[in-house]
């Protein structure tokens, strides 16, 4: 099927740019937090981080364990790692960052991959490793006089074993697939144990909003640390999420529509400009914040993100994006859309907002999973199936577009005497499926500026 220039890639997968720009910007006036005491916090890791952090790997599965278990937080903590399902909406994510094939790790003395990244592609290899850990921390990690007192945690398949017990922690146990939502769980529970604080260190961005949004339901102070080095940051969530009280859920929503893990961002719009729209704008906000609250759209909200979007294409006078991409190409034929006009034009699809057939898909899959955010409080979520109206397909590859008419009833005539006549090779728009394809796509990088 074929995809949107503006929010696809060539190869079919999603547009991405960087998701930590958003936070930089909205906390580039924050002060970070001092560490509280080890006694007054429990500390979340992102156990997938972990295996990425890892440098400079021992020889065999065991020693790779124990040098895992080092790289955590020695006082009270939870090692939170993915689940890993069949249908799950984050499949083409990580068909995107590479597949590669099955090890079979026999037991903690099976030799290291010789390519650790590769081994980290395949999710079974992960789900091994997560097990050997359960084993070989169990068994023979090196403890201090202060570790066998302090709780370690370790969460695999949505499943929580207190180490030192060797008990399963049944209020717990979840059916959330991700870590970044199942952290909301972890830091109730914290709360629920008395802890005044509880830390959440990871370099995913997606956590963040997740917790500013649930950080009224959490009785303990939240915060998040990211980064390294002189550009590690701990920031508290709930002070932040008091500052933006009544545009939390504006936020949550903001990062899927524009571009998250799952969705697409908008090709040279970025997530800056988003923010900034939004900010500005109560009726964006209130917008964006409708999203999630029903796993069915309703037609207003459906309307006010596409007047969203004409917005951030500079025509926040227009509400319809088939408006907008008939003005814009109205601009580049000089006034009169025809086929001579046509055949001397480069049309750089990618520069144009999706027309409103193509942005349906978007929307529903930005509301599907701010949806799964927004209930990440709950810990058996029992999700409708992703390609029951979210968007995607049952393969986990996303629906790019609704099987309707998805060109202005103007330019029909046009590209249909255009396309029954003699085809030139050298044309510079044809159409495809339904949409114009330009043989000169800007590949330039996702842009932030306005």
């Amino acid at each position: 099927m074929p995809n949107t220039h503006s929010l696809g890639t060539a190869d079919g997968f999603f547009v991405k740019t960087d998701k930590l720009k958003t936070l930089a910007h909205l906390t580039k006036d924050v002060e970070d937090q001092p560490l509280p005491p080890a006694n007054d916090m429990l500390t979340i890791e992102d156990g997938n981080a972990l295996f990425y952090y890892l440098k400079e790997l021992p020889d065999t599965f065991r020693q790779i364990c124990l040098k895992l278990y080092s790289m955590i937080a020695h006082c009270d903590v939870i090692v939170s790692t993915d689940m890993y399902v069949d249908d799950s909406v984050k499949n083409l994510e990580r068909k995107r960052r590479g597949v590669a094939d099955q090890l079979i790790v026999k037991g903690s003395s099976t030799r290291k991959s010789k390519d650790w990244k590769a081994f980290l592609q395949n999710e079974e290899n992960k789900k091994q490793l997560c097990e050997l850990m359960h084993r070989v921390w169990s068994a023979d990690r090196p403890t201090t006089s202060g570790d066998s007192d302090s709780l370690l945690i370790l969460v695999k398949e949505g499943r929580a074993y207190d180490i030192n017990t060797q008990m399963e922690i049944t209020e717990l146990q979840s059916d959330q697939e991700e870590t970044d939502s199942r952290v909301v769980l972890y830091c109730m529970y914290a709360a629920e144990k008395g802890y005044q604080y509880v830390r959440v260190k990871t370099p995913d961005s997606d956590i963040l909003w997740i917790l500013m949004f649930h950080a009224d339901k959490i009785k303990a102070t939240a915060l998040y640390e990211t980064g390294h080095g002189n550009k590690k940051r701990l920031l508290n969530i709930t002070e932040l999420s008091q500052h933006y009280v009544n545009k939390c859920d504006a936020l949550l929503g903001l990062h899927a529509f524009a571009g998250c893990d799952v969705t697409s961002t908008f090709k040279g719009i970025g997530k800056v400009k988003p923010l900034k729209k939004m900010l500005q704008s109560p009726t964006f906000c209130h917008t964006l914040s409708q999203l999630g609250n029903s796993w069915t759209l309703s037609p207003g909200l459906v309307a006010g993100l596409e007047k969203f979007v004409c917005a951030l294409c500079g025509k926040a006078n227009f509400d319809s994006v088939d408006d907008v991409r008939h003005f814009m190409l109205k601009l580049k034929c000089d006034g009169k859309i025809s086929k001579e006009a046509l055949d001397k034009t480069n049309v750089d699809l990618s520069k144009m907002p999706p027309n409103s057939a193509s942005l349906e898909q978007p929307i529903r899959r930005a509301n599907y999973i701010t949806k799964v955010w927004k209930t990440a409080d709950t810990a058996k979520q029992e999700l409708p199936k992703p390609w029951d109206g979210h968007g995607w397909l049952s393969t986990g590859e996303p629906l790019w577009c609704s099987e309707v008419m998805i060109l202005p009833e103007s330019l029909i005539d046009i590209l249909d005497t255009t396309s029954n006549e003699e085809s030139d090779e050298d044309s510079d728009v044809v159409v495809s499926d339904g949409e114009e394809v330009t043989n000169m796509l800007d590949d330039s990088d996702d842009s932030d500026t306005d």
